[in-house]
């Protein structure tokens, strides 16, 4: 099976409420999980692309899927900067395009990487569940 290899190399400083953090420290454990839910949604996402493309998943299996990516978005859009919400879904759009890293809809291991997604999506589920209500994660310079 195909693996996806996510890279989220921000660099940059986030801002919390009332707290400032410099560029070069270490980010405060929620910024990090924020960071970790993001990267595992935009695989997830772009996996969802191409699920919708391909419908490989059973009918309940998708609807799942569907309805936790739909959700999550919202909740995504509401915790993070604009502009890295924009480019995590960016990153799942060059997913769901790229043959390297998404299989032929008619590929043997097809369902497998649309199961994969769910997985994905699952992971960054947890990761938003461990988030303090109202957080939000903002880039600055």
């Amino acid at each position: 099976m195909r693996t996806i290899t996510a890279v989220c190399a921000l660099g940059f400083a986030v801002l919390l409420p009332g707290e400032a953090v410099a560029q070069d420290a270490p980010l405060p454990p929620n910024a990090e999980t924020a960071i970790g839910a993001a990267t595992a949604f935009s695989v997830g996402y772009g996996v969802w692309l191409w699920e919708a493309k391909c419908k490989k998943l059973p009918p309940d299996e998708a609807a799942t899927f569907n309805a936790a990516v739909t959700g999550q978005m919202q909740q995504l859009s509401a915790m993070l900067d604009l502009h890295l919400f924009q480019a995590i879904l960016g990153a799942g759009q060059s997913t769901a395009s790229d043959p390297d890293s998404a299989p032929p809809c008619d590929d043997a291991e097809a369902l497998d990487f649309a199961r994969f997604g769910v997985e994905m999506i699952k992971d960054a589920g947890d990761k938003i569940a461990q988030l303090p209500a109202g957080y939000h994660l903002t880039i600055a310079n």
